[in-house]
């Protein structure tokens, strides 16, 4: 937004060049003599003065310009609000990326015409008009109400598109997603929700992952994906194909809709304690142990006290660190490809590996992580006058018992989940704590 200061600047040049345009055709349309010659030059010299005071302008505006860029520091355009954040209300770069993090409701209701970001803890409200790609990340609704041309939504709550979409729209939402009567998208919608509405008009296909769809719009194009409610209220919602993968037995839309493919997926139960797959619990947890063995001896005991030593001095750091870096995978990876797309790729790639390396190693290495740990602490405390049986028999119980409590059903995954952020968090303590 430009200051009151350039608006001032502006108007006072447009009333210079109004009285210039004027005093020129009055001295045309007079009989030259010489009051007239002596008034020429006159205005003459007005005119250059006018002229020199419009020039000082414009360098005004040059430097109210270059004061406006110079206070934009940094790789993007970015602002963090602890509060409503409106960007009628603020400044935003007219050629930067920008990024915008708000405690409160983020509202554009000034035209955007630059790729953004935007967090928000509430809503977030389009309430003018937006180019380029627009990424909102909400823990609450999302409304769509002026005109969008690229969007990525991502709801922890309901989604409302009540306007034109110019391109393909991407949608993640814990809640419903709506397209309304009003809402017009010229190209593919892709969402995964767990129920979507459409009452609109979409022009390209639909694809997604939904729990729950109901088509009183109209679909150009495809239905997509995997759904395992769909209603329609007429044979023609859908111009052409539709291509449905879903786990209801029940779900029937050939009525209305003969040509269509439903392909019924069944859910396989499979038995975790069968003899091959026990066999393989025992031969890792085996292997593990002797890894184990190996570690111990080649660092002369030391490896896994200075690790137990370490979780023990930082029991919040351990939690903290890991649940951290597990719930930031998600956002943390599209930031960096977007920041790659951006043109910072030689940086954000790097960083985008490893990450995603780190996590799977961990992963791998995760019942050999905590049971470590957990064998060091017992036998610290139990066992200080056993010898390599001990440890060889102690780490395969340990290693072992992992192994059985996550193919446990219902809480297994749960255990697992555990499993991974303790892990991830002890790797994260032991690198960039301190020894004490």
């Amino acid at each position: 937004m430009l200051n009151n200061k350039k608006y001032v600047v502006t108007v006072f040049a447009l009333l210079l060049a109004m009285c210039f345009t004027f005093g020129c055709v009055k001295a045309n349309d007079q009989v030259i003599n010489t009051e007239d010659k002596v008034n020429s030059q006159e205005l003459t010299t007005d005119n250059s003065k006018s002229d020199i005071m419009t020039i000082n302008l414009q360098e005004d505006n040059t430097k109210v310009e270059e004061t406006e860029k110079e206070d934009i520091k940094g790789t993007f355009d970015t602002s963090v609000v602890d509060g409503v954040y409106k960007y009628s209300e603020n400044k935003l770069s007219s050629y930067l990326p920008f990024v915008r993090f708000a405690t409160g409701r983020i509202i554009i209701d000034k035209e955007i015409s630059n790729n953004g970001f935007n967090f928000s803890s509430q809503a977030i409200e389009v309430n003018a008009k937006t180019k380029g790609v627009q990424i909102l990340f909400s823990s609450d609704t999302i409304r769509i109400n002026a005109p969008m041309e690229y969007g990525v939504i991502f709801a922890n709550g309901n989604v409302i598109i009540d306007s034109d979409i110019d391109r393909s729209l991407v949608v993640f939402s814990t809640g419903t997603v709506t397209v309304t009567e009003k809402a017009k998208l010229s190209e593919d919608l892709l969402c995964i929700c767990t129920n979507l509405e459409i009452k609109g008009t979409v022009e390209g296909s639909v694809i997604g992952s939904v729990e729950s769809a109901n088509i009183t719009g109209k679909i150009n194009k495809d239905l997509r994906g995997t759904y395992n409610n769909i209603t329609f209220s007429a044979n023609d919602n859908v111009a052409k194909n539709i291509y449905i993968n879903t786990y209801n037995e029940k779900l029937n839309i050939k009525e209305k809709y003969p040509n269509a493919v439903l392909n019924v997926l069944k859910v396989e139960t499979t038995n975790e304690f069968s003899f091959a797959k026990i066999m393989n619990m025992i031969f890792t947890s085996l292997i593990l142990a002797l890894l184990y063995l190996l570690i111990n001896k080649v660092s002369k005991k030391q490896a896994f006290e200075t690790v137990l030593n370490k979780v023990k001095a930082n029991p919040v750091m351990v939690i903290l660190s890991g649940t951290v870096m597990l719930l930031a995978s998600i956002p943390l990876t599209f930031l960096l490809i977007m920041i790659s797309v951006f043109g910072l790729w030689m940086i954000a790639i790097p960083i985008l590996l490893v990450y995603i390396v780190a996590l799977i190693i961990i992963y791998i290495l995760m019942n050999f992580i905590i049971g470590s740990i957990m064998y060091t602490y017992i036998k610290n405390k139990y066992l200080k006058e056993g010898g390599v049986g001990t440890d060889i028999l102690g780490t395969f119980c340990i290693f072992l018992l992992l192994n059985v409590l996550v193919k446990i059903p219902l809480i297994g995954g749960y255990i697992l989940l555990a499993l991974y952020i303790l892990a991830t968090g002890c790797i994260f303590t032991i690198i960039f704590s301190k020894k004490k």
